[in-house]
């Protein structure tokens, strides 16, 4: 299995995201594996296979914008992938992961499971029509009516081919507004995902990103204690900024990761 990274710019824990992300994959991924790293600027301690990928924002909406760079890390993700189905060394499927989860217990690749977050339709997620993640995924419901949104911050596995045709048919670099990824691949390619949206049915996704209205996916996390609870039984622990630090530098998500991911990758 190759494991995709399209590593963003800013990292506020000095890409220690990337580095516990690719040490749980080792510690827990009991088949093979390799990773491939896109990233503008490489970590230096990262010693796998990775390509420096100049920042992408369409010209014609700079001219637009006046020279402002909205969505541009929604562009720039899209056009890195863009480049790399486009590549030789593409295979003909491969995971997309992220730099900030972790995996929490010993899998192999048929753990990975392509599931929805939850129907486009959910009031859960008109809530967040607002923001950036729910105009892209805005967008590709314009686009093509989709019925689910996989915005869960969770690996996918991808088809080389499928994502071909679908930038073929939908030019990212024409669109005013980019598209999500993955609600619009999976929603025009039915058969690439299957079960239960994660709001409906989840004993596979603990999250912790600053709050826990949605306690079927976001959990709460203000002890050390709350964190071992809400992890167990689930495959996947994902985070962001504000959950990692939540208004304090010793918050314990960042402790608990430190703590049970100790052991080097091989690719540091």
């Amino acid at each position: 299995m190759i494991f995709f990274v399209p590593l963003g710019i800013n990292s506020l824990w000095g890409n220690n995201e990337l580095k516990y992300m690719l040490r749980s994959l080792q510690a827990n991924f009991v088949d093979e594996f390799d990773v491939v790293l896109y990233s503008t600027t490489t970590p230096e301690w990262y010693k796998g296979y990775s390509e420096q990928i100049e920042r992408f924002y369409p010209d014609m909406l700079l001219k637009i914008n006046n020279g402002h760079r909205p969505f541009e890390n929604y562009f720039d993700v899209l056009n890195k992938v863009y480049i790399y189905v486009n590549s030789e060394q593409c295979p003909e499927e491969f995971c997309y992961i992220y730099d900030d989860i972790i995996l929490l217990k010993q899998i192999d690749k048929t753990g990975i499971k392509n599931v929805p977050w939850l129907h486009y339709t959910n009031k859960l997620f008109k809530v967040n029509q607002s923001s950036h993640n729910g105009k892209t995924t805005n967008q590709a419901y314009i686009l093509h009516k989709a019925k689910y949104s996989f915005e869960h911050h969770l690996p996918l596995i991808y088809k080389r081919d499928l994502l071909k045709q679908m930038f073929n048919e939908y030019k990212f670099w024409e669109q005013a507004r980019p598209y999500s990824l993955a609600t619009l691949y999976f929603n025009l390619y039915p058969d690439e995902y299957s079960g239960k949206p994660l709001v409906e049915e989840n004993d596979y996704k603990v999250g912790f990103e600053g709050f826990y209205e949605n306690r079927t996916t976001c959990f709460k996390q203000d002890t050390y204690k709350d964190i071992e609870v809400a992890i167990a039984g689930k495959t996947w622990l994902n985070f962001n900024d504000t959950g990692l630090y939540w208004g304090k530098p010793d918050y314990p998500l960042k402790t608990w990761i430190v703590k049970n991911f100790k052991k080097k990758s091989r690719y540091e």
